[in-house]
């Protein structure tokens, strides 16, 4: 949270869940939070005057406009960030599979329903940061980004559901994944910066097609090409056989 004001979802959903445990817990939790918190509000009160003003205040083009923008609710957005050209779910369908073992995990089909509620709470809650970031000139996905930035801190916490997805749909986890890699892969490869007035997919499919890659992927850089080629066929392979062994034998079951 000392470099990024939004992890501070993490921080509350945590000690929600740690004191949903044991109160104890959230003590500790909150006594190890304090001392890093105690060094972002010296640095506030050292650079701003006061511990409790952000440095977007006093950031071009935000100032001066946090106060009234930061409360404009957006709610397109929400649907932009999940579903659009340039969406989590759309560039990543890995990502909404793992956002469906949610579900898995808060039915307490697996025990694990506390936990279940703990990563839906953070992956919700970083789905709305677009919906009310001030800077909308950036758009949902934050600026060029290759799908929505924004919502990055909370991938971690769909792991666990992930993998309680792979159990519950295997043959959809394969099939979800290759997309995944295959996009994003293509992505590294040409451009991964998209202008915001162009569509994501058609973008890098038109570069790919045109031999338009990065250096690094290009004969003009051989090492640095061999390496990144081995690394990305070393991945699918894996991938490849975690997919063929998650449908044959599914984890629910293992």
């Amino acid at each position: 949270m000392t470099v990024e004001y939004p992890m501070m979802i993490v921080l509350v959903v945590l000690v929600a869940y740690a004191a949903a445990r044991r109160r104890s817990l959230a003590v500790a939790f909150l006594s190890g939070a304090s001392v890093p918190g105690a060094a972002l509000l010296a640095y506030h009160w050292a650079a701003f005057g006061s511990p409790f003003s952000t440095s977007y205040r006093y950031e071009h083009p935000l100032a001066g406009r946090v106060s009234s923008t930061m409360l404009t609710f957006r709610p397109l957005d929400i649907a932009r960030t999940l579903f659009w050209e340039r969406g989590i779910f759309v560039l990543t369908p890995i990502v909404a599979l793992a956002a469906a073992g949610t579900w898995v995990m808060v039915s307490g089909l697996r025990g694990e329903r506390r936990e279940g509620w703990t990563c839906l709470a953070v992956v919700a809650l970083f789905a709305l940061v677009p919906a009310v970031w001030t800077d909308t000139s950036a758009g949902y996905t934050g600026g060029n980004s290759p799908g929505p930035r924004f919502i990055v801190p909370a991938l971690p916490f769909l792991v666990l559901p992930l993998a309680a997805a792979i159990g519950r749909w295997p043959r959809l986890f394969g099939i979800a994944a290759v997309v995944s890699v295959l996009t994003m892969l293509t992505a590294t490869m040409t451009a991964p910066a998209v202008p915001q007035r162009r569509v994501a997919v058609q973008f890098w499919a038109s570069r790919l097609f045109e031999h338009r890659l990065r250096s690094t992927f290009g004969i003009s850089n051989p090492v640095g090409a061999a390496i990144l080629w081995t690394l990305q066929l070393a991945v699918a392979a894996l991938l490849g056989v975690l997919a063929l062994r998650a449908t044959r034998a599914p984890l629910a079951r293992a």
